[in-house]
């Protein structure tokens, strides 16, 4: 038996993401993915499921760190872990609400409890029963917005994939032709930003994934599904050269667009410094329990006015603003595909450049980073006069995102509870100190992290040392 959609347009509630409007407003995506008006669509029921919970004798109840964890993980809306391979942690009896959490980092448990409860307090998210009862919600809604020609088995099955640094959460839709379908919490994530930004790269020639249909109002969307060849790992499996010759190239043809303000806000000072203050709360403080002085203050102060005024000097071109090896996708086809962009913005020249050369998750050696962004400036035109600029300009760059991802990752473990995000702070880290080295004007606060901060991170059982991270064994 299959689910068939119906013919037709298929429609969404649409909120604009500029400027007051009617609260009802619905467009149709046609196919060519442009918005148009439409009238009325149904809408689908609301009936909440329960969230699972553990009860007397369910054999958790002496263990405090994982009803704690439990409570964190509903309290800040991060999606269920698996759950605790048997004869992990100690011989702790095996339970299938309690998640996967390193054994290491049990001692770090209360303050990412005493984080999330002041959030909480602070307003945190929706009562934790919308969490389990979002698929079933999403089925519902997937029965009538099915694209037209598209078959789906059912009863309907939804397999979720793995999330990214956001609240989405996405289900692979088990259908001919494939789709996913995600739920992005609108009080969260940007959606009108992503079908509008999406539809802009699209016209600009870059392969975004098409959206079929869209709740605004739920966070629901039914898009492509571009498939699972990740260039991250792709890169893990030898397949640099053509990785980094496709997503180059793509970067050239976003770069080239010219941005509508109307839909890409300026990336201005106010945002990089707001970004920067992650920093010295969630890193330092919330993560390490450091406390700047005031000399220390003073200090980060003046590097943070640096690196603002060496990113409003450049010139100012469309950003992806995440644009690295876990947001691009090789397709069916052989097609780069790029994925993440509903926060892109108008920004400097050198950001998503170096986002993708001094990529988080994946690390370049000096003489391939060299190459590539040599063959950059030569496909984009700069002059050779302008390259030592440039340059400076992608350093100091790279070190304004990465002390910004500092804080991030810190954040994403200790509010989220997505510990997953602690092995990758080693190779920002990296980054940050290499960089700040090897600048006179940053020097000082090389030295600064190297003397007060390093002392810290030592002490974390999640921490490796900072100058081989990244690094792999030659084959």
């Amino acid at each position: 038996m299959f689910l068939s959609s119906r013919g037709g347009s298929l429609l969404g509630i649409f909120q604009p993401a500029f400027g007051r409007a009617p609260a009802r407003t619905l467009v149709a995506l046609g196919s060519g993915g442009c918005p148009r008006r439409a009238g009325p669509a149904a809408v689908a029921s609301r009936g909440a499921v329960p969230l699972a919970t553990s009860g007397p004798g369910s054999g958790c109840r002496q263990h405090e760190q994982c009803a704690g964890r439990r409570r964190t993980e509903q309290a800040t809306g991060a999606t269920e872990l698996p759950e605790q391979p048997s004869g992990a942690g100690g011989g702790e009896e095996r339970h299938a609400n309690r998640p996967f959490l390193p054994p290491a980092l049990y001692p770090m448990l209360p303050r990412v409890q005493a984080v999330a409860r002041r959030r909480v307090r602070m307003g945190g998210l929706s009562k934790s029963g919308e969490l389990m009862s979002v698929p079933q919600h999403l089925i519902d809604w997937l029965r009538q917005y099915l694209p037209p020609g598209f078959e789906a088995p059912l009863p309907v099955r939804l397999d979720p994939l793995s999330g990214d640094a956001g609240f989405r959460r996405y289900f692979r839709l088990a259908c001919t032709p494939p789709v996913l379908a995600t739920h992005a919490p609108p009080e969260h994530e940007n959606n009108p930003g992503f079908v509008l930004k999406g539809l802009a790269l699209a016209r600009a020639g870059v392969r975004v994934p098409r959206v079929y249909a869209v709740d605004y109002r739920r966070g629901f969307l039914l898009q492509e599904d571009l498939g699972s060849q990740l260039m991250a790992t792709l890169l893990q499996a030898g397949d640099e050269e053509r990785c980094y010759r496709r997503a180059l190239a793509t970067l050239a043809r976003i770069q080239a667009a010219a941005p509508d303000p109307t839909c890409f806000p300026a990336y201005d000072a106010a945002s990089l410094e707001t970004e920067m203050a992650l920093f010295p709360r969630w890193f330092l403080g919330e993560l390490l329990g450091i406390s700047p002085d005031a000399e220390a203050q003073g200090l980060l102060a003046a590097l943070f006015a640096l690196l603002i005024d060496s990113a409003v000097q450049q010139p100012q071109v469309m950003v992806h603003r995440d644009y690295h090896s876990r947001n691009l996708l090789f397709d069916g086809g052989g097609d780069l595909g790029v994925l993440d962009f509903q926060d892109a913005v108008c920004g400097p020249v050198t950001y998503d450049l170096v986002s993708l050369l001094r990529d988080c998750y994946y690390r370049l050696d000096e003489a391939a980073l060299d190459r590539y962004l040599t063959g950059y400036c030569d496909a984009v035109g700069v002059p050779p006069s302008e390259r030592r600029q440039w340059r400076t300009w992608f350093d100091l760059m790279g070190l304004q995102r990465h002390i910004k991802v500092l804080g991030i990752f810190s954040r994403l473990w200790l509010r989220d509870g997505k510990a997953r995000y602690l092995d990758d702070l080693p190779l920002v880290i990296r980054y940050v100190l290499e960089v700040a080295g090897a600048h006179r004007e940053t020097r000082e606060f090389a030295d600064w992290f190297a003397a007060r901060v390093l002392p810290a991170l030592a002490t974390c059982p999640w921490y490796r040392d900072w100058r081989t991270a990244g690094d792999r064994c030659a084959p």
